[in-house]
């Protein structure tokens, strides 16, 4: 009897020891397998330079740059991080398969006209950099999908920076001294998010109009006093946030916009609101703003299904 348990034992063990090791076998496999797709990124840049060929990302965090960056012929993404440097050089053009470049709070000088060499570039990001010239345009980036320029000194843009760059999709420009933007993006008839808040802008061009696949605009902290008024013929926005503007009111045939999911009118100066019926709207904030208890009151049972928020 004892005989018979020990051999079933055994039996037991040798089972779960053949699972251990196929286990084993699968993670070392998966594991090196992880290791080869990571021979492509590198966070160190005097590694990517034993192999600059095998380089495609380049994530880099608080260093000094140099020009052993253009060195890299096959880099598809570079990061730039609180990293220290004058400026990008002419040079950034050696980097024809580039697709996204993001830079984040990096001092630098002007930028090259030489990006606009990038024809494979589909995000350029540069962020808290304190850039506040940008002297070349998109034109002749096909491929661009994602602007970011937010967070900088910028106060102006050339009427003609985004002519020609019809496949973007977001542009953010929020965080700059920006009075009025530039007439060329009215042309993004692909755009889906425009990001714009904290300008100075005091008002929204008519032309806004234009961009017919807009589904998110954000205009907080600016100045605006007045929405255009065919501003419900954006037929697909689901997102407005016009949250601490100079708003008085607000148009009816805006608020009756059955694609409008969430609009925040939050610290304004508005008083008063005009009779509508939006079922399809689900958050409407009105925080901040001198409207009578009676009239959000009213508010509530115009917008059953939905959340207001004051």
């Amino acid at each position: 009897m004892g005989s018979l348990v020990g051999s079933k034992f055994n039996g037991i063990i040798n089972r779960i020891m053949v699972k251990i090791t196929m286990f084993m076998l699968c993670f070392f496999v998966m594991l090196n397998s992880c290791r080869a797709q990571n021979e492509t990124y590198y966070t160190s840049i005097d590694k990517a330079l034993t192999n600059p060929k095998s380089v495609k990302t380049l994530d880099l965090n608080d260093i000094i740059i140099t020009d052993a960056i253009y060195e890299f012929k096959n880099l598809e993404a570079l990061y730039l991080m609180d990293c220290a440097f004058d400026t990008i050089t002419d040079r950034i053009k050696r980097l024809k398969k580039l697709k996204v470049l993001r830079i984040r709070s990096c001092k630098l000088g002007i930028l090259p006209k030489s990006i606009k060499k990038l024809k494979n570039l589909e995000e350029l990001t540069i962020t808290g950099s304190h850039q506040s010239v940008i002297l070349f345009e998109l034109k002749k980036l096909k491929k661009l999908r994602t602007v970011s320029l937010a967070n900088n000194n910028i106060s102006s843009l050339r009427k003609s920076f985004f002519f020609n760059a019809n496949e973007i999709l977001s542009v953010n420009l929020s965080g700059n001294k920006l009075r009025d933007l530039p007439k060329s993006i009215y042309s993004l008839d692909k755009l889906k998010k425009l990001l714009i808040m904290n300008n100075s802008l005091t008002y929204l061009h008519e032309e806004l109009l234009n961009l017919q696949n807009l589904k998110k605009l954000h205009v907080e902290k600016n100045k605006i006093t007045v929405l255009p008024n065919k501003m419900s013929l954006l037929t697909k926005l689901e997102i407005l946030h016009v949250k601490n503007n100079l708003l008085k009111n607000i148009q009816k045939e805006l608020l009756n916009k059955c694609s409008l999911k969430t609009l925040d009118l939050s610290d304004n100066r508005i008083s008063t609101l005009p009779v509508f019926e939006n079922a399809c709207i689900k958050k409407f904030v009105l925080t901040g703003n001198p409207i009578t208890p009676l009239r959000l009151a009213k508010l509530r049972e115009q917008i059953p299904n939905g959340e207001v928020l004051f």
